[in-house]
């Protein structure tokens, strides 16, 4: 068990909002990476340090709101606490406006993680029996993308968790079905793990509930998840980011497929 401070930067914006960093290394020298469980594969910015790595192949990757082509390198090692990695895949990116290094399930998929957002901290591989009981099965798409069940009244739907995302996202059109749980209160500038960014509408969500905790009214984005659910096979209407899961301490079991809350601070 290792635990790791998690860095919270919050949103100009949006006080609800706020990006998820963490410290790494990458052979030896430290990086800053947004922790993000909504990537499949990682990335890292292109420079001095990360240009001499050779070319794989060229790979092209979706976000919210665009695709992006990127080279796809091996770094030779990578640690993030007790996490020890050799020859690991990533992205480099080109460092555009946006675009930052991160941590994805390529990554996080071999570990359990204890998530504290009272104290922003994360635990990895924490004593699994302390939070086993009455835990239950993630869904994880080809990607390793992790869903979990959200519950609008008597429907139950399957939401990404990810820590990438600074606010929660929701498909315009479900927000349509489900107009009751949602009003509408303002616009906020969104940006996807391409980097792209565009102005959405924000709205209050309500009635939510989650491991069977009713969630307070939140601010989510609204947005047209067509584009990434065309490169998926588990579709998504929702996205849980930063705004929802700040609400509560969450065990996720990656391996063994297994998750649940286990405060809530509703």
């Amino acid at each position: 068990m290792s635990k790791i401070k998690l860095h919270i930067l919050p949103d100009e914006d949006d006080f609800e909002s706020a990006e998820v960093h963490v410290f790494a290394t990458v052979e030896g020298d430290e990086f800053e990476f947004l922790l993000d469980t909504g990537a499949g594969t990682s990335s890292i910015r292109n420079s001095e340090f990360t240009m001499h790595y050779p070319v794989m192949y060229v790979k092209k990757s979706a976000g919210v709101f665009a695709q992006h082509e990127d080279d796809l390198i091996k770094i030779p090692s990578f640690k993030l606490g007790p996490i020890l990695k050799t020859g690991v895949e990533f992205y480099r990116i080109d460092g555009e406006v946006g675009m930052t290094n991160l941590i994805g399930m390529n990554i996080m998929k071999d570990y359990a993680f204890y998530f504290d957002f009272k104290n922003n901290t994360m635990e990895i591989n924490p004593d699994s029996t302390r939070y086993a009981k009455d835990s239950h099965e993630i869904t994880l798409d080809e990607k390793y993308h992790p869903y979990i069940p959200v519950k609008f009244d008597d429907e139950e739907v399957l939401a990404v968790w990810d820590t990438g995302a600074s606010v929660t996202v929701v498909d315009h059109e479900f927000i349509k079905q489900h107009s009751a749980h949602f009003k509408l209160i303002g616009e906020s500038t969104g940006t996807d793990s391409t980097g792209e960014s565009m102005q959405t509408p924000l709205y209050e969500m309500k009635g939510i509930s989650i491991d069977g905790h009713l969630f307070p009214t939140h601010h989510i984005a609204g947005v047209d998840l067509t584009l990434i659910n065309s490169t998926v096979d588990t579709k998504m209407n929702l996205i849980l980011g930063y705004s929802t899961l700040r609400h509560a301490d969450w065990w996720f079991n990656f391996p063994g497929k297994k998750w649940r809350i286990t405060k809530f601070r509703g």
